[in-house]
């Protein structure tokens, strides 16, 4: 099973641990590249093939009123393009506030305002 496995993050460098501490430890930063231990070597995975929801609106931290559907993003990332699930916040903190703002005020900017599946970081972005 995943939870007996040893899990590292390639762009953290310095965490390697279970499965449990990998979500934990990446519930906000969405964009990590992660290797699994199987069989004698390591392979990569994902934050989202491990289950991770990121919560948009709250850098990651649970929100007291979440949207109930979770939604798949493909982020292109200065590092690479990563499928993410997340969810938008429905709490007050973005009261009157569309869906793609919460995007943006994450540092996600959305290929469109009307239901994003696609967006390129703020990060990318500068770099290009």
């Amino acid at each position: 099973a995943q939870e007996e496995r040893a899990f590292r993050c390639l762009s953290c460098r310095e965490f390697q641990g279970c499965f449990q501490c990998c979500l934990d430890r990446h519930a906000t930063v969405p964009l990590h590249f992660i290797e699994m231990w199987r069989n004698g070597s390591w392979w990569r995975t994902t934050l989202h093939e491990l289950g991770l929801v990121y919560q948009i609106g709250h850098q990651g931290a649970p929100c007291t009123y979440p949207d109930a559907t979770p939604r798949l993003m493909t982020v292109l990332h200065v590092t690479g393009v990563q499928t993410v699930v997340f969810r938008y916040c429905d709490c007050g903190l973005w009261d009157g506030l569309h869906k793609w703002q919460q995007l943006v005020r994450a540092n996600w900017y959305p290929a469109t305002t009307h239901a994003p599946s696609r967006c390129v970081t703020m990060e990318t972005l500068r770099a290009y």
